[in-house]
């Protein structure tokens, strides 16, 4: 049976398994469809590798290795990761996700622009932790980017932000680990660290560091840390520049928060925060310096020195 197109998927049975309703979105290589579990009811997000995709090797990897980190982390800030199998009819892989209902840290940004320092930190503070207890598994994310830090909304209507997508995150020297053919560079480029911008082979935790800290500038200025009108370009800055001070961008940011944001942008890996654990740390050490409130559930990293 030859692979059939999302939207061809719309009213049929995945799998016998789960009744696909309509598709959510597409991306570069695959797409994300709800569906519905036939026996539970259950709602759920599926996501296939396009049909043009799905017989690459080093794609289909991908797509598995999204499904062992995603499974591997229980963790309420991470997406969760319900069910991975291939449809014996097609061929097709498929992974089933849970559905959640709310926006991304992107869609946010767009809609009401850049955030305060106090509403920020109530979404990336957990979403760090959930990062730190991946990185004590060795799973690097590796696409930190604000499509992929999710304001969820729980049954009471709360905020519950998840990061997801770990799609290309690498288990730190697994013999499996899924890589790419000599100098080949996975990730967004606004939002890669200068190590991975170069075609890094080993990336550590303090890759995710300097991501999340590219996430946080964003959100702060509205701006990315560098901009260029070329690829090159832009790995030529990333690897050679400082980003503009965030003060001279929104002076109204508290300047312990705004440094502490720049440290996570340091190009010198010894002059970076040396985990997501201590980053997260740090933001709230910053937060307590300038007066801003966090929730008390946001304290987490709060739990080891700063280093």
């Amino acid at each position: 049976m030859p692979l059939i197109t999302p939207e061809e998927r719309v009213g049929t049975t995945l799998d016998g398994r789960y009744r696909v309703e309509a598709v959510l979105g597409r991306g570069g290589m695959g797409a994300v469809l709800r569906g519905r579990h036939v026996h539970t009811g259950r709602e759920v997000a599926i996501k296939l590798l396009l049909p043009e995709h799905a017989r690459d090797a080093e794609l289909l990897a991908r797509f598995v290795q999204e499904a062992r980190s995603g499974a591997s982390l229980a963790h309420p800030n991470v997406g969760d990761t319900l069910d991975m199998d291939v449809e014996p009819e097609s061929g097709q892989p498929y992974l089933v996700l849970e559905l959640l209902d709310g926006q991304d840290l992107a869609a946010r940004l767009e809609a009401q622009g850049p955030m305060t320092a106090g509403a920020l930190l109530a979404v990336v503070l957990p979403v760090m932790d959930a990062l730190a207890a991946a990185h004590e598994r060795g799973v690097v994310h590796r696409d930190l980017k604000p499509e992929n830090l999710f304001l969820a909304h729980d049954a009471r209507g709360r905020v519950v932000p998840k990061v997801l997508d770990f799609g290309i995150a690498k288990l730190l020297e697994a013999d499996d680990a899924v890589h790419t053919v000599t100098g080949g560079v996975l990730g967004t480029p606004h939002f890669m660290s200068p190590e991975q911008a170069m075609g890094g082979p080993a990336l550590g935790a303090q890759s995710d560091v300097w991501s999340m800290g590219a996430v946080m500038y964003v959100a702060l200025t509205g701006q990315h840390p560098f901009e260029a009108e070329t690829l090159p370009g832009l790995v030529t800055k990333v690897c050679t520049e400082d980003p503009t001070p965030i003060a001279s961008l929104r002076p109204d940011v508290p300047a312990p928060i705004a440094d502490a944001v720049h440290r996570a942008l340091q190009r010198d890996l010894d002059a970076r925060w040396p985990s997501m654990e201590a980053f997260g740390a740090g933001l709230v050490a910053a937060a307590d310096a300038a007066g801003v409130t966090l929730a008390p559930g946001h304290r987490e990293l709060d739990r080891k020195s700063v280093v």
